[in-house]
């Protein structure tokens, strides 16, 4: 037992005993190693052991960020534009049930739009739609970043 909590307590030490490097490679990517034979002349040997870890860390540069932000901007840009757009078809499809419903019930009533507060808003969605396929139709020619 006793010898069994110096092996626990001596482990820790044990691993910050090892050597460790540190080095970015051509393509700017950092490399760590603790294994020799795997570090490149140049590295620089860092302080304290951090287990077996090799292998690159990609770290983003600034320029990724900005095109991954853009993406994202557009991409809640295009959303809020559609579900605009699924609004306006929902208002128009309940117009012309109504309207149906109406021609319906008085084959007199000929008329699709006899409601002039419906006909206004009718119109109004129709410029509001034509400019938000507008936008739409902007938003898949533009790139990231541009």
């Amino acid at each position: 037992m006793r010898a069994l909590l110096i092996l626990a307590l001596a482990l820790p030490v044990l691993a910050q005993a090892e050597d460790t490097w540190r080095w970015r490679d051509s393509s700017g990517r950092i490399h760590y190693s603790n294994v020799a034979e795997h570090v490149p002349s140049g590295a620089a040997q860092i302080s304290g052991g951090i287990g077996y870890l090799e292998g690159a860390i990609d770290e983003p540069d600034a320029k990724d960020i900005q095109d991954s932000l853009a993406e994202m901007a557009k991409r809640h840009q295009e959303r809020s534009i559609r579900r605009r757009l699924d609004a306006i078809q929902a208002y128009e499809d309940n117009v012309r049930r109504r309207q149906r419903e109406r021609l319906l019930s008085s084959y007199a009533n000929v008329e699709l739009l006899s409601d002039w507060a419906v006909a206004d808003r009718w119109m109004e969605l129709q410029k509001e739609q034509a400019g938000l396929n507008e936008q739409l139709r902007d938003l898949e020619r533009r790139t990231p970043g541009s």
